[in-house]
């Protein structure tokens, strides 16, 4: 996370809520236990949204990389 400090803080400066999704790497567990995890949090954080005050509008989802690609279309 260290190194996406600075796009994390525009983000943020934008009123946008930001969450850190983490997920097995293909290289200890294949795939698409990746895949899985991610889909898994992001199914979870959308269940939960309005139970913890997330607005559905300012939601970000953000990813370098293959957790870039993961996120879906």
């Amino acid at each position: 996370m260290a190194k996406f400090r600075r796009q994390l803080q525009h983000l943020v400066l934008w009123w946008l809520q930001v969450f850190a999704v983490d997920y097995r790497l293909a290289s200890e567990d294949p795939v698409p236990c990746p895949v899985e995890d991610v889909y898994a949090a992001l199914s979870w954080l959308f269940e939960i949204d309005k139970t913890i005050g997330i607005d559905p509008t300012r939601r970000v989802i953000y990813g370098d990389s293959a957790g870039g690609g993961m996120r879906g279309p």
